[in-house]
C-alpha cells in the first residue's frame, strides 16, 4: 500500500498501522505528505511511522515502478 497526503498528525499513521495489521506491507511517500506543524510531522515520520513503514520518496517510488 502506498500512503501519500495529509495528514501526519492522525490519518497517515491511522492508515499504516491499520494495515499493517491485516497484512500489507506500507509505503510512505515521504515528499508527498504533510504534518501540522511541520516539525511535528517529521518527529511522526522518524520516530513512529520508520518502526512500521518503508519510507520512499516520489522518484524512488517511480523508478521502482519502472524496474
Amino acid at each position: 500500500m502506498v500512503a501519500t497526503g495529509v495528514s501526519l498528525n492522525l490519518g497517515i499513521p491511522g492508515l499504516a498501522i491499520e494495515a499493517v495489521n491485516l497484512g500489507y506491507r506500507v509505503a510512505v511517500v515521504t515528499d508527498a505528505v504533510a504534518g501540522v506543524p511541520r516539525d511535528y510531522g517529521r518527529a511522526v515520520m522518524d520516530n513512529t511511522l520508520a518502526l512500521v513503514t518503508t519510507r520512499v520518496t516520489v522518484d524512488e517510488l517511480i523508478a521502482a515502478w519502472k524496474a
